[in-house]
């Protein structure tokens, strides 16, 4: 019976932090930290101040995603500290309090790690849409997303799906949520949390949609999977 509770009482509070409060966003995978060799963008044969093996690795990098590394690499092991996307994103990720779900970061450059996804098989990436979170909305399926660690290891994520719902009442934390891709998808919010995080060992990236002037009017979810889309990983 306890455990029972616990588990109503921690969905309420994912709910409530997640979903219903206006322009916040959110996304267990392997955190194998692998590294990519084979990256998107323009590379050079200047060495980055990561040391070790690393440093080989990262000339298929460009300059510009090595300075990222360098720059959020704090010597934390298995803890993620940036995030990065080719000619979108490059942004620090900021860790939630202890037993504080709803926290997001208000630094415009900010994006925090939803930290009780990883009970549900995920990594979730929360922004406000006024904020870090407005730049989800340039990300596209097929799109490389990077995790940056602590140690400045990599592990490379593709972008597979786009999800977009209105919230049909948004100032409450029990609205149900229409899928806006036309297929007439009705969905509690239990529902929708289960589908959106219960896609084990993916990359979340969510942020609310603004729409007639509601900023919580609606849920853009950003669904990437490790490696790239073919399954390969790394």
């Amino acid at each position: 019976m306890f455990k029972l509770l616990s588990r109503v009482i921690s969905i309420v509070l994912l709910s409530t932090a997640v979903f219903f409060v206006g322009g916040e966003v959110a996304a267990k995978s392997s955190l194998d930290n692998t590294l990519d060799l084979t990256d998107q963008g323009p590379s050079d044969n200047r060495q980055t101040s990561i040391k070790g093996a690393r440093d080989i690795a990262f000339g298929k990098f460009s300059q510009e995603f090595r300075d990222f590394i360098s720059n959020v690499a704090t010597g934390q092991d298995g803890v993620i500290t940036g995030i990065f996307a080719y000619d979108v994103l490059a942004m620090d990720v900021a860790q939630q309090p202890a037993a504080s779900p709803g926290y997001i970061s208000t630094n415009e450059d900010v994006v925090t790690e939803f930290g009780m996804a990883r009970d549900y098989g995920t990594i979730g990436m929360l922004a406000h849409n006024y904020l870090a979170g407005e730049t989800f909305f340039d990300l596209e399926t097929g799109q490389a997303v990077y995790l940056v660690f602590g140690d400045g290891s990599i592990q490379k994520y593709t972008i597979v799906d786009i999800l977009s719902y209105q919230a049909l009442q948004p100032n409450s934390p029990y609205s149900n949520f229409l899928n806006l891709d036309n297929s007439g998808e009705y969905l509690t919010a239990s529902d929708l949390f289960y589908k959106v995080y219960g896609l084990e060992d993916s990359l979340i990236l969510q942020t609310c949609i603004e729409n007639q002037g509601v900023e919580s009017w609606g849920r853009l979810f950003v669904v990437a999977v490790p490696g790239d889309a073919t399954g390969e990983s790394g």
